[in-house]
């Protein structure tokens, strides 16, 4: 149900980037998937394009939650500072 939500929310700033009612700079991940056309010169479906753009922001989004919940174990778990510090591994 997230994801119908995020994918109908992204169509709507592909639609309106596309009209020029949103600003996106060139070379941002939204204006590049807004105006890529396919084989045929036409626009990619509005539909396709969200999860497009959901694809590149996905690992974005899991390498930050890796990353938080390391600092969070890092925190709870002290002990295990020197062995990251260090490059050590644990098993």
């Amino acid at each position: 149900m997230a994801r119908r939500r995020a994918e109908h929310w992204i169509e709507g700033v592909v639609r309106r980037v596309r009209a020029g009612e949103l600003e996106a700079p060139p070379g941002c991940a939204a204006r590049v998937i807004a105006e890529h056309r396919e084989l045929d010169g036409a626009l990619v479906d509005p539909e396709v394009a969200p999860v497009e753009l959901i694809n590149v922001l996905r690992p974005t989004v899991a390498v930050g939650r890796f990353v938080a919940f390391s600092a969070l174990a890092l925190h709870r778990h002290p002990e295990a500072r020197a062995a990251v510090e260090g490059g050590a591994t644990t098993t």
